[in-house]
């Protein structure tokens, strides 16, 4: 709850900042989707969209009708979001020295971004204003993050192969 207030902190500072309209996607399942919602509209945002459990092909229509994927987590040690986010030329904002920010290069293929609501945000404007290098991240991601589950298992299956040899 914690890591999805100062996200919502963060939106509202840009929104302000930035005079846009901010939409704000939470997962219709997650634990404290109540509690976000009443933040949320308490805060001026214009809507929230309520993410229900969905097939791959209508997940992928959000992932690509985003400009960022904002994943501030200091807690999970990887996740597949930030390959289905990926999977549609999305980068994501991680936080500098977590699990999850291990495979990103900062503006290369990702971005990342201290551990601090200031520098979250600041981070989100500087990736939206420039264009060029942005455009240049969102292939980088693709090319460089995105596996397939074909890809995933071939290489798992590989890294036993040479466990069970190596033992």
């Amino acid at each position: 709850l914690i890591v999805v207030l100062c996200v919502l902190a963060v939106l509202m500072a840009l929104s302000a900042a930035l005079m846009v309209s901010t939409h704000s996607v939470v997962n219709n399942n997650a634990q404290y989707v109540d509690t976000i919602q009443c933040k949320v509209l308490n805060n001026s945002f214009t809507e929230v969209v309520k993410l229900k459990i969905m097939d791959r092909t209508e997940l992928a229509c959000y992932y690509a009708r985003a400009d960022l994927f904002l994943f501030p987590s200091t807690y999970d040690a990887s996740s597949i979001v930030q390959i289905e986010a990926a999977s549609q030329e999305t980068p994501t904002i991680f936080l500098k020295n977590t699990a999850t920010a291990s495979t990103v290069i900062d503006n290369v293929n990702g971005y990342i971004s201290e551990n601090s609501t200031g520098a979250f945000s600041d981070k989100i404007i500087d990736a939206i204003e420039d264009k060029k290098s942005y455009e240049k991240i969102c292939k980088n991601a693709y090319i460089d993050l995105y596996k397939t589950w074909d890809e995933t298992i071939d290489k798992v299956y590989d890294a036993y192969i040479d466990l069970i040899n190596n033992k």
